[in-house]
């Protein structure tokens, strides 16, 4: 059975199952272990499985077993992912959630035993999950059968979500069409689990749409696929966890640009560097199960705007948050402080936008419209402000025209300043309602006019400014017919990422997110 990377009808997913089957006959030969009436041999581009007896099945058998087990704690477990040595507790809970939430996501797939809280710590951080159900067993363990007829290899195999996720029959009382695959390349879906990432997505904007990440890497070379591997795990675990599907599709290409550009990726080239980025969620017609919410691919070679995604990469780190206890009214602690890691709403955009080619702050306006993301972005002002300054723009006006309404916002707030100070009003309130004022009218324009009579006005009542008058036939090609939605999102931009000047404006503009507004 000779198994190609570049053979017919695999898919990248075939592919990321094909490096699976190689790295575990790797940890085989690296252990020494021999399997009786198997042989194998390795090479870049392919898996050559050489069956020694006239009936295959005692050492097919023989190879999915060895090639799926469940430890002592209930976590899956793969030889073909242990050749630098065991997993750490941290790197098996992620790839116990992720497993759930993706290939096994559906129930009758894999059997758990009764909950129980597991509870472990990462340098200073403690991680609780109260819900942790130990595996007892899955598909993949007896996966074997669906491959023979008695002690040989059947025709073809059936798909199901297991194998294949997102592959479904689309009329169930026809076998016409169900999903079939020939054994060879059935057999590099079964080891696809190995051969892909995983992330864990906290969404701002998607909510429980999008709760994981299955990355499959696009492998030209089985080698150095094995090299992208063992580089990617050494990392925090914390980095597997994304605010977005983009988001971590632009993590795992950056990561693999940098370690080949650093030279730990020898055999890695420019080209190789894309993968194809699979979210799976909840929808509204579907409670139970997480389904695939959406197909990305992603290549680091066509992108025209990734330098601004590890600049917001550098400014929008993940962070660990740590929870209160609590405690019931007996004084006994119900639930102990632990630790989580907390994403950017402000970098699901961003990367969300680089990932389709566009702009970081395109749609921005849309998102300030929203109150749930606005409250987020508002929240994320100080990162938002140095993303823009160190962002690169695709015309300087762009950025000017942020620095006008900088400008602008902050002589208005010293307007504001005076005038609570001679009629001993609340300088918070008049800064809260003008900031809204202000939000509410950009978004509501819907043409080049009206943004235009906005924006004016917006800078005619602060008196003049220099930048504005010296680039101003620039600016007016931003508030034409063709780039007026462009105006609005860096608008918006600029009072969601304006720098606060002093103690008086950060409290007052630190309670916007208070603020019911004028929802549009």
């Amino acid at each position: 059975m000779r198994l190609e990377l570049f053979g017919f009808g695999m898919s990248p997913l075939h592919r990321a199952g094909l490096a699976g089957l190689y790295m575990t006959l790797d940890s085989f030969s690296k252990s020494g272990y021999e399997m009786p009436g198997l042989k194998w041999s390795l090479t870049p581009s392919g898996v050559t499985l050489e069956w020694l007896d006239e009936k295959p099945s005692s050492a097919f058998r023989d190879l999915v077993s060895k090639s799926f087990q469940i430890d002592d704690n209930g976590f899956f477990r793969f030889p073909g992912l242990e050749t630098e040595g065991p997993l750490s507790i941290e790197h098996k809970h992620l790839l116990y959630d992720a497993l759930k939430n993706t290939f096994l996501q559906f129930g009758p797939h894999r059997k758990t035993s009764a909950k129980k809280t597991l509870s472990y710590q990462i340098n200073d951080q403690i991680i609780l999950d109260e819900g942790f159900s130990p595996i007892v067993s899955y598909r993949h363990l007896d996966s074997a059968e669906m491959f023979l007829n008695k002690d040989c290899f059947i025709d073809s195999v059936k798909l199901s979500g297991w194998l294949f996720p997102g592959g479904t029959v689309r009329h169930s009382g026809s076998g016409a069409t169900d999903l079939e695959e020939p054994p060879d390349r059935a057999l590099c879906l079964l080891f696809a689990p190995i051969g892909c990432f995983y992330f864990k997505i906290q969404s701002k904007t998607q909510g429980r749409k999008t709760r994981a990440a299955l990355i499959v890497p696009i492998i030209n070379d089985l080698e150095a696929y094995v090299e992208t591997r063992r580089v990617m795990y050494g990392q925090d675990v914390s980095s597997f966890t994304a605010s977005g599907v983009s988001d971590a599709a632009l993590r795992y290409l950056v990561a693999v640009r940098a370690y080949r550009l650093a030279g730990r990726i020898s055999t890695l080239t420019e080209s190789d560097v894309q993968c194809q980025a699979i979210s799976f969620g909840i929808v509204g017609w579907n409670e139970k199960q997480k389904v695939r919410t959406m197909v990305q691919t992603v290549d680091a070679n066509t992108l025209k705007h990734l330098d601004n995604y590890e600049i917001a990469a550098s400014i929008f780190k993940n962070k660990w948050q740590r929870t209160k206890e609590k405690i019931n009214r007996k004084g006994e602690i119900e639930t102990p402080s632990h630790d989580f890691v907390k994403t950017y709403a402000a970098r699901e955009i961003i990367s969300g936008n680089i990932a389709r080619g566009s702009p970081f702050f395109h749609g921005f306006s849309n998102y300030m419209t929203n109150k749930e993301t606005r409250e987020q972005l508002l929240y994320e002002r100080k990162e938002l402000s140095e993303m823009v300054d160190k962002a690169i723009f695709d015309e300087e006006n762009q950025r000017i025209l942020i620095s006008s309404c900088h400008e602008a916002w902050r002589r208005r707030l010293g307007q504001l300043g005076d005038r609570a100070r001679s009629e001993s009003a609340d300088f918070n309130s008049l800064a809260r309602r003008e900031f809204e004022r202000l939000r509410v009218s950009m978004s509501r324009c819907k043409n080049a006019s009206s943004l235009r009579e906005t924006l004016v006005d917006f800078w005619s009542r602060t008196g003049p400014l220099p930048s504005l008058q010296e680039h101003w036939p620039q600016m007016l090609s931003l508030l034409n017919e063709s780039n007026w939605r462009v105006a609005k999102d860096l608008a918006l931009l600029a009072l969601a990422s304006y720098k606060p000047a002093n103690k008086d404006e950060e409290i007052a503009l630190a309670g916007e997110s208070d603020q019911k507004g004028e929802e549009l």
